[in-house]
């Protein structure tokens, strides 16, 4: 004669409410706000991260062009009035 383990359970007479019992502990209510967190948290998670990565990256792109083009307009004026000094210049030592 074996002596039965005391881990195991015996199978109950009255399967339905076994089964309720069983569906009461799941909570499926907390399953299912689980994994739609998870899932959201997931699929929002890198579109918030690369989001924020374009954003940085955009506002440096776009810092950058100003100051270039605000450069370049600077040298190109510089140049126009240094060319017409000079020339001015010559035209006054020409004369003298």
């Amino acid at each position: 004669m074996t002596k039965p383990d005391n881990n195991t359970q015996e199978a109950p007479e009255n399967k339905q409410a076994y089964l309720a019992g069983r569906l009461q502990d799941l909570n499926l209510k907390k399953v299912w706000m689980l994994s739609f967190i998870l899932t959201s948290v997931i699929a929002i998670g890198p579109l918030i991260f690369f989001a924020l990565v374009d954003y940085d990256l955009s506002r440096k792109s776009v810092e950058s062009e100003a100051v270039l083009r605000t450069s370049r307009f600077t040298s190109n004026t510089w140049r126009s009035i240094a060319f017409f000094i000079d020339e001015r210049k010559m035209v006054l030592d020409f004369i003298a």
